[in-house]
């Protein structure tokens, strides 16, 4: 075990070295950096000034200072541990780098507080490191580690990780999961960065990125994810990479592997973290042996909405080894097996990444490869599933700022937070040692630029060269010269409140389980992936087309791209599709394309059992939509089905578009069923807690909502009465009417449940 005046060039076990250049250690006053391999870390800081300081905060139990002896420094500095100071000598006959010149054991595990004060002129005084605990964990001094604890000025940490060119995920909210993303930003992060809370109002906590997550990413790359407008937070669902079939979190399977040159290409390979660089899955392929890799989750059933294919280097278009038809399938039992997501054209030569709908959590998810694009067996360099983000009591947003339709226009979220605020006091406004603004890198936001200025497809920059720098560019942009374009994130958190509540009965403290499905309706888009108007079935049908590439076909072909159905305006305007079999449609997506001018405005959706081409028969008007606007590209709304029945023939008649004289379209109509119903019902009961008073963990984790009593509102009649000698009360006779919410008022007396 080290002493000290030892030298110390690595932290011991049970330690971890925090290096002088780390970004949560403050200085203040002349510091001067120094490289050379005889540091720790490479790195010495030192000053000669008196008052010159270091502050940092961590989490831990024990400390040590690692700096340099000398034979001038005769002044000690001081360091004091939550207000409790002592003093560090560096005098020494000789110079020794690396040397252990202060440790403090045995505090509490807890948050401390540290500051180190230079006292001396002229003698020379430096740190080339520190050691906490190496489950320890240095915090910015506004750092917070929980949603809760959450305030204007607050930070938290967060995880981001991409790939150049794509949108990434986060992950580990409040947790320590990497080294910080460069301020400077990269084009392929993998790192942590902080969210600063800047407006907490009306239960909702709004928080902005000290710094763009990631560069070289155009407008559009964040508009395909979502990320302009808004979506659920996107997260991993399980964290790190495979080094084997399983680890805490998952079991790999597959239904076999290759071995090559490099190995055997096995199945855990597709979840190693490498994004197929040397690594990767290979599997044969036939009709009657699909492939198929299964993760199974052992802590926890996540919901799966997206995940993202990287084909192995070297990634040539259209490789023969490359996936093309192939499916994502669920189950709570590793048995029986749930479709949701299916693909048949294929993954191209580069990252490619499918999002789709799914509201249900399951405990195993299961991809399989029905075939190729020509060669008998299959490779994959990496699968990387996401999911919404499951923060407990919380329900999370991710999207960009708004900037401003031009110069001068500060009505936006970039000037009201960055430009303005100081975050009640704790800031300077605009500072960019905080937001981190410069760096030659433009923040993307979802404005468009005036339209009466510039074209349709500038979209608003801001930052860059001053907190209030104002620009723009079309929006396929990554890079314009020298300067490039990035992503700065914003996180809504919307706070669920936790009022959790217990009955106590017989010297018990029960909760009531209500009656519930264990399992919901499961419910998918039944239109096929059509590759014509009457392949592989059905038929796809429209009132007319703009021309053959925007026959009625492309609005099923699944796409999501510059495809879709159009017409000329002017005359009768619809478009549907034939099932073989007839179908009750529950609810229906019309995603936008382009030119947002196109989109239905206003439409009614009916169903036909007699029609035999769309445009005969009767029809029956299930649904109708009226002033339905659309400001996004590229954007599905869903609509549920207000009057359902079972028809085989459905048809879009749309009565108005958005404005376009020339042309109404859409890019996919998608139609939805459901494909399994709900399972039975769980009966309900009564459960014992505890026989002693809860503790507040207790209520919040095993308590009830008294909402499960479905106590609605109810109208109360209140007669007024005559409470005066003369009987002349104002009012008299009349009754006085209010409707009460009995859900807030908590009275129950007994509770009897047969």
């Amino acid at each position: 075990m080290a002493t000290i005046g030892q030298a110390l060039t690595a932290p011991e076990s049970g330690w971890k070295r925090i290096n002088a250049d780390h970004p949560l250690l403050s200085y203040k006053g002349s510091w001067t950096t120094q490289t050379n391999s005889a540091y720790s870390g490479g790195i010495n800081k030192y000053t000669m000034t008196p008052s010159d300081s270091i502050s940092f905060t961590f989490r831990g139990t024990k400390l040590r200072y690692i700096g340099q002896y000398n034979t001038t420094s005769k002044t000690p500095i001081s360091i004091s541990i939550d207000g409790v100071t002592e003093q560090i000598n560096f005098l020494s006959n000789t110079l020794i780098n690396s040397v252990l010149v202060y440790e403090k054991t045995g505090l509490v595990e807890d948050i401390h507080t540290v500051v180190v004060t230079f006292n001396a002129t002229n003698e020379y005084q430096s740190i080339q490191g520190i050691d906490i605990d190496s489950t320890g964990r240095m915090l910015h001094p506004d750092e917070v580690t929980d949603i809760k604890d959450l305030a204007i000025g607050k930070r938290i940490r967060c995880n981001y990780s991409a790939i150049s060119g794509f949108s990434g995920t986060f992950s580990g909210l409040g947790e320590e999961t990497a080294d910080f993303i460069p301020i400077s930003s990269s084009a392929n992060p993998s790192g942590d960065f902080y969210f600063i809370m800047v407006e907490d109002f009306n239960k909702k906590k709004i928080l902005i990125a000290d710094r763009n997550v990631q560069h070289s990413i155009s407008w559009d790359t964040l508009n395909s994810s979502g990320l302009v407008s808004g979506v659920k937070m996107p997260t991993k669902p399980f964290k790190g990479s495979l080094s084997g079939y399983e680890n805490d979190e998952v079991q790999v399977s597959d239904n076999g592997f290759i071995s090559g040159a490099n190995g055997d290409y096995v199945g855990w390979k597709a979840f190693d973290g490498k994004n197929g660089m040397g690594d990767k899955w290979a599997n044969t392929v036939s009709v009657s042996k699909p492939a198929e890799l299964t993760v199974r989750f052992k802590k926890r059933k996540p919901i799966i909405n997206a995940f993202t294919i990287t084909p192995p280097p070297p990634a040539s278009a259209g490789s023969v080894d490359h996936p093309k038809h192939f499916k994502l399938q669920a189950s709570d039992d590793g048995s029986s097996w749930v479709d949701l997501f299916e693909h048949t054209t294929g993954i191209g030569a580069s990252r490619t990444r499918f999002a789709f709908s799914n509201q249900h959590a399951y405990s195993y998810y299961r991809f399989t490869v029905l075939s190729t694009n020509g060669g008998s067996q299959v490779q994959i360099g990496e699968i990387e599933f996401e999911s919404a983000s499951e923060l407990s009591n919380a329900d999370t947003t991710i999207r960009l700022l708004t900037g401003g339709t031009m110069a001068g226009d500060t009505d936006n979220e970039w000037d009201k937070y960055i430009v303005s605020s100081t975050l009640n006091g704790k800031i300077t406004a605009g500072d960019n040692a905080v937001w981190n603004w410069s760096n030659n890198i433009w923040s993307w936001t979802s404005t468009t630029r005036r339209l009466t200025d510039y074209p349709a497809t500038h979209r608003v920059v801001r930052g860059q060269a001053s907190a209030a720098g104002f620009g723009s560019n079309t929006s396929n942009l990554t890079i314009n010269s020298s300067l490039v374009y990035g992503f700065r994130p914003i996180l809504e958190i919307k706070m669920i409140l936790r009022i959790k509540s217990l009955i106590l009965s017989g010297g018990e403290y029960k909760k009531f389980n209500p009656g519930k499905v264990s399992n919901p309706d499961i419910v998918q888009d039944v239109i096929p992936t059509m590759t014509s108007n009457t392949t592989p079935s059905g038929l796809a049908f429209a009132s007319s087309i703009y021309s053959a590439t925007f026959d009625a076909w492309y609005a099923f072909n699944k796409k999501d791209d510059n495809e879709g159905w159009a017409m000329r305006t002017g005359s009768t305007s619809y478009i549907g599709y034939g099932f073989t079999t007839p179908k009750r449609i529950i609810k229906y997506a019309i995603r936008s394309g382009n030119i947002p001018a196109e989109l239905p405005k206003s439409w009614t959706l009916s169903g036909s059992n007699d029609s035999t081409n769309g445009a005969d028969g009767t029809w029956t008007v299930i649904d109708r939509q009226t002033r339905q606007t659309w400001t996004t590209i590229y954007t599905e709304i869903e609509y549920t089905v207000q009057s359902p029945g079972v028809y085989k023939f459905y048809r879009l008649d749309i009565s108005e578009n958005n404005g376009n004289a020339s042309y109404i379209g859409l890019n996919e109509l998608k139609m939805y069923e459901i494909v399994t119903p709900a399972s039975p019902a769980i009966p309900s009961s009564w459960e014992t807690v505890s026989t002693t008073l809860p503790d507040s963990d207790t209520f919040i984790d095993k308590g009830m909502d008294l909402s499960v009593f479905d106590r609605k509102l109810t109208t109360i009649e209140i007669p007024m009465n005559d409470n005066s000698a003369s009987g002349e009360v104002l009012g008299k006779g009349r009754m006085f009417k209010e409707r009460i919410d009995l859900n807030k008022y908590i009275d129950i007396k007994k509770i009897n449940v047969k």
